[in-house]
């Protein structure tokens, strides 16, 4: 059978019936079919679009709070399940009080990556709520990277800034963050693709919390287990009073594994800090330019720990993913990355 077991192609054939009866209207029997698929413990991927589903039908009959459950179940079980994430996008657009516009900015520093930013740009267009103004920083590249981002230039959604020698990250992101116009500001690297929402999670989380100073992402790798997922700083003193000042959580046990097994995660939290932070416009012009001692990593923990040192919260959203694929890790040297 293709290496597909009994077992699945019962479950799929199961699901597809499921779903043909619910687009039909007839949610009892849908119903029957669905639950018989989670009894039978099936995988990830189809556990999450049972659970989409069921989000779905209570969505349609009116039970809103079951629905948003359902939908973030969905997400916790398998966070790479887009129409999932859609979902909840409906459910959120409806909790922000001030509707106003706002404008993300965010900040990408590359370097001779041009197929992985053309995804991380191209998932930033598709997946955000919000207006994103994106400033790309690109050192001197062989790869493309400088045709491509000409060609680029010329729409309205992004700035493109060519450094004329080799700065590395750093320069380049405070070459972005000097010129960020946004409402909330955000550093992500180009080797990462943003979930549906992406930015909406952030935001209903954080904005009308005034002790907020920035939201950060479940981080996952690109099989969907969990990489960040809000950290915690183990040194903490007297001296450094500003560190750690909420409770101390252990999150490396949750490491490449899924996040629906721990409970603990996938709800918000303040975290000292997390990779790719999204910044409120008001923390991100007190916290200024990054610390260009660092070449390569720490940016974004020097980041969360400033926030803390100013008095604001750094407060981790689990509804908000971001895929990492660690491209830096491969090759260091060849490469300009945060993580």
């Amino acid at each position: 059978m293709n290496g597909i077991s009994f077992r699945e192609s019962t479950a799929a054939r199961l699901y597809d019936e499921a779903l043909r009866l619910a687009e039909k209207g007839d949610f009892r029997e849908a119903l029957k079919l669905y639950e018989k698929i989670l009894s039978d413990n099936p995988d990830n991927l189809l556990k999450a679009k049972v659970l989409n589903d069921l989000g779905a039908v209570s969505f349609i009959i009116g039970d809103i709070d079951k629905a948003e459950g359902l939908f973030k179940q969905a997400i916790f079980t398998d966070p790479l399940l887009k129409d999932a994430h859609r979902n909840l996008v409906q459910i959120n657009a409806g909790k922000v009080s001030d509707k106003r516009p706002r404008k993300f900015s965010v900040v990408i520093p590359t370097y001779n990556r041009c197929s992985d930013l053309q995804k991380c740009i191209k998932s930033i267009r598709d997946h955000s709520f919000y207006p994103v103004e994106m400033i790309v920083i690109s050192d001197p590249c062989s790869d493309g990277t400088t045709e491509y981002l000409q060609k680029e230039r010329l729409k309205e959604d992004i700035i493109v800034i060519i450094n004329e020698t080799h700065m590395g990250v750093n320069k380049s992101i405070n070459r972005g963050f000097s010129i960020a116009t946004g409402d909330y500001v955000c550093l992500l690297n180009d080797d990462v693709e943003v979930m549906p929402g992406w930015d909406l999670s952030i935001l209903v989380t954080i904005d009308d919390d005034g002790t907020a100073g920035a939201g950060v992402s479940l981080i996952v790798y690109p099989d969907g287990t969990s990489q960040s997922v809000g950290q915690h700083n183990l040194y903490r003193s007297d001296y450094h009073a500003w560190i750690g000042k909420g409770p101390f959580i252990d999150t490396s046990r949750v490491e490449r594994k899924s996040i629906e097994s721990f409970p603990e995660f996938q709800v918000s939290r303040e975290c000292d800090y997390g990779f790719f932070p999204v910044m409120k416009r008001d923390c991100f012009k007190k916290i200024g330019l990054v610390d260009e001692q660092f070449e390569h990593y720490c940016v974004d923990t020097d980041i969360g720990l400033k926030i803390q040192q100013i008095g604001y919260r750094n407060i981790y959203c689990p509804t908000s993913v971001i895929v990492h694929y660690e491209l830096s890790k491969e090759n260091l040297k060849s490469h300009v990355t945060l993580q």
